[in-house]
């Protein structure tokens, strides 16, 4: 998969040093963690949300993991966003491909306190 462009953009405008891993396209974070080489627990993984009222956030999590809606602040306005929609939220990404950063896309950003970034692997973005 390639690298999105908003995704190297802003990797680039922080400053952040990186590297890119190539792999297979996959269809999700845990097999890119697989078809990778990555531990999956390493690997970041977005999931979005709305609230029915054109309002997104993006919750980030280990590619291990799954997101547990009745944890979710307000959680009776939240669901998960349809793909379809994912599309034109990210459009320079591939269909499906949601990178970790939430900001860059204009989407507000709920993360774990304790996860410490310099230890995750975003997926290409793209």
């Amino acid at each position: 998969m390639r690298m999105a462009r908003t995704v190297q953009d802003s990797l680039n405008k922080a400053q952040c040093e990186f590297d890119v891993v190539t792999h297979p396209h996959s269809a999700s974070s845990l097999e890119t963690a697989r078809v990778a080489g990555i531990p999956a627990e390493r690997v970041a993984k977005s999931v979005i949300l709305d609230d029915h009222h054109g309002h997104y956030l993006m919750a980030v999590l280990p590619a291990s993991r799954h997101l547990d809606l009745s944890k979710v602040r307000g959680s009776g306005e939240w669901q998960i966003t349809r793909e379809s929609t994912l599309a034109h939220l990210f459009q320079d990404c591939e269909r499906g491909a949601v990178p970790a950063l939430g900001e860059s896309y204009g989407l507000g950003h709920g993360h774990r306190p304790t996860a410490d970034p310099a230890k995750r692997h975003l997926p290409g973005g793209g």
